[in-house]
């Protein structure tokens, strides 16, 4: 299991976001496009919107471990892909939280167009400020810092609530599973959430002086 330990230290906000714009570069959907807030607009979003490849979203969904009667909230939305493909292949209900109101019309008119309004909700929000304890399954692809950003509402979250990330983790935590995909790693956890133990400073009392 890889350890995770400081990645948020290790890579810096500068170096991801310059990942994350190098893979906004593909022509899909209104990728990379960073919009101030507009009319139902809360605040400019934290970064850029990129879509995730869909062969990583279901490999994602497949690693949740979906199933009847599922609640999936999708943090970070976008133009609604994830909650989507949820509804179209497994139909869950699921919801989509995006702060962009530009994109939130965009996943809105998705939604209306594959069919799927009557499982799947698409909700202007500030996803810290959420009470994330109804899902059962929580997906993410945002950066290290903003899932330590939101480690305490996932705290929150019902025991065997499933939470599922993209490319990267959750610093000092324990990750059920870590599968490698072609564009990276995907993170699966399962409340209560596991801690790595850290060693305690100083000589313990394995230790032996004379």
């Amino acid at each position: 299991m890889p350890s995770l330990k400081g990645i948020a230290g290790t890579a810096s906000a500068a170096l991801a976001a310059a990942l994350l714009l190098c893979h906004a570069l593909l022509p899909d959907g209104i990728a990379g496009v960073f919009h101030e807030k507009g009319d139902g607009g809360i605040r400019k979003p934290d970064v850029i919107w990129v879509p995730t490849p869909y062969p990583v979203i279901d490999k994602m969904l497949e690693m949740a471990s979906i199933k009847r009667g599922d609640l999936l909230y999708d943090l970070g939305s976008g133009d609604g892909r994830i909650v989507i493909t949820a509804a179209q292949k497994y139909r869950i209900r699921a919801v989509g939280y995006e702060i962009d109101p530009y994109l939130v019309e965009e996943a809105k008119m998705m939604v209306k167009d594959k069919g799927v309004d009557g499982l799947v909700r698409i909700v202007c929000a500030d996803i810290y400020t959420l009470d994330l304890s109804a899902a059962s399954v929580i997906t993410l692809y945002l950066l290290p810092d903003m899932n330590l950003k939101l480690l305490p509402q996932l705290r929150r979250c019902r025991p065997g609530t499933r939470i599922v990330a993209y490319d990267f983790g959750i610093a000092d935590t324990v990750p059920d599973r870590v599968e490698r995909t072609a564009g990276g790693r995907i993170y699966l956890w399962k409340t209560p959430i596991r801690f790595e133990k850290r060693r305690p400073k100083g000589p313990g009392p394995w230790k032996n002086h004379r």
